[in-house]
């Protein structure tokens, strides 16, 4: 009984204000995801094609993992848009989603080639060279929705759409240029610079229309953990399979002791993960 039908055009120019300039960005989304498998076809054979297809699949699971967040993100984005503090926050928040999924992502690309000797043959294991650059770019891409607080804020979507449609365009350029020369591993490398170049451009555009202190010396301890682990793990070369997978799970455990070595956790952080762990140990207990 309450409700009434009726017809707001301020509503509407509203709305389409905010969303018609997301239109552009997303067709040009759509030519950054899906242009390297037209190029590497053209350019190089069937069996490559194939290959890549099986590698991008299993690196699309951090894909996933970046949209289950980003279906999340903006009502919490909004609310901490509201604290004065919303600065800080939005900083911390950045630091610990790039950490989280960042060990996610490493540990898929540590167990590449053991995951594709578990789901397939031996004529699919070379599909493992492509998944970390395939996983790292989705993890770019979230790291892009993670900084979009100024357009949002200020309702200028249509610099993303313009920064989006840049990132394609070179997409396209560096699959022209890598394709024929490296084939698949041309094509993933074209999709994480251009990921990179989004990420970094989407960023500038932000900070100039909100300015917000990202901890980037601790970000780059993340990035220097994941490399050495990475490195690492592919002078892992033991025959057996589960051998190997044994050792490389102990190496992804090394994971947060090199960040705490590296000092990249806050006393707080340390003092608050005591207290988790002092609680789990009561309720085990109990």
């Amino acid at each position: 009984n309450e409700l009434r039908l009726g017809f707001s055009f301020p509503a509407l120019w509203s709305m389409l204000r905010f969303g018609a300039p997301l239109m552009p960005g997303n067709i040009a989304s759509l030519i950054l995801t899906s242009a390297d498998r037209y190029f590497l076809q053209h350019y190089s054979t069937t069996a490559e094609v194939g290959l890549y297809s099986l590698g991008y699949k299993i690196g699309l699971v951090m894909n996933m993992i970046v949209q289950a967040v980003q279906l999340a993100w903006p009502a919490q984005m909004f609310e901490i848009m509201k604290d004065p503090d919303a600065e800080r926050k939005f900083s911390k928040i950045l630091t610990i989603y790039i950490a989280g999924l960042g060990f996610i992502s490493l540990g898929f690309s540590v167990m590449a080639r053991e995951i594709l000797i578990v789901m397939t043959t031996p004529d699919f294991y070379a599909a493992s060279a492509v998944i970390p650059l395939i996983l790292l770019s989705y993890l770019l891409y979230g790291m892009r929705f993670m900084t979009n607080m100024g357009l949002v804020r200020e309702n200028k979507l249509q610099y993303a759409s313009l920064v989006i449609i840049g990132a394609a365009i070179i997409n396209l350029g560096l699959n022209y240029w890598l394709i024929p020369r490296y084939g698949m591993l041309g094509a993933a490398w074209a999709t994480f610079i251009s990921y990179g170049i989004l990420l970094i451009a989407h960023m500038i555009v932000n900070l100039r229309h909100w300015h917000i202190p990202y901890e980037y010396t601790r970000i780059a301890k993340i990035g220097v953990v994941w490399v050495l682990v990475y490195f690492a793990s592919l002078q892992i070369i033991a025959r057996d399979v589960i051998f190997r997978i044994g050792l490389k799970l102990l190496l992804l455990a090394g994971y947060p002791i090199l960040l705490l070595v590296l000092r990249f956790f806050r006393q707080e952080e340390l003092s608050r993960l005591r207290q988790i762990l002092i609680k789990q140990k009561r309720k085990i207990k109990d």
